[in-house]
């Protein structure tokens, strides 16, 4: 969503659809990856309705990818700093994370 949200804006401000231009109009390097892996993709015009409810899917995914991810992040400094206890509780987080989302 946040890509779309980014891209709406893109087009307000008067840009024509260049998938170049929209990557140098991102400034968050997450969005830059996801988006320059979407360009890449050889999509078809015409999708079915199967195909664009999945590309819709894992479009409202992201956010609960993003949050695994620094659950990840996070259990990795803890251990790290060997406090155990704090990397405990973020593992048990991440997996009612995973078990909530089915990531």
């Amino acid at each position: 969503m946040a890509v779309a949200a980014h891209l709406y804006a893109f087009y307000a401000d008067g840009n024509e659809p260049d998938p170049g231009e929209f990557l140098s109009y991102l400034e968050d390097g997450e969005l830059r990856n996801i988006v320059s892996e979407i360009s890449l993709l050889d999509i078809q015009a015409d999708l079915s309705e199967n195909e664009m409810s999945d590309y819709v899917y894992q479009i409202k995914r992201y956010p609960e990818r993003v949050l695994v991810k620094e659950k990840e992040r996070k259990i990795k400094e803890a251990e790290h700093r060997k406090d155990y206890e704090t990397a405990l509780k973020l593992a048990m987080e991440l997996l009612e994370l995973r078990k909530s989302s089915g990531l």
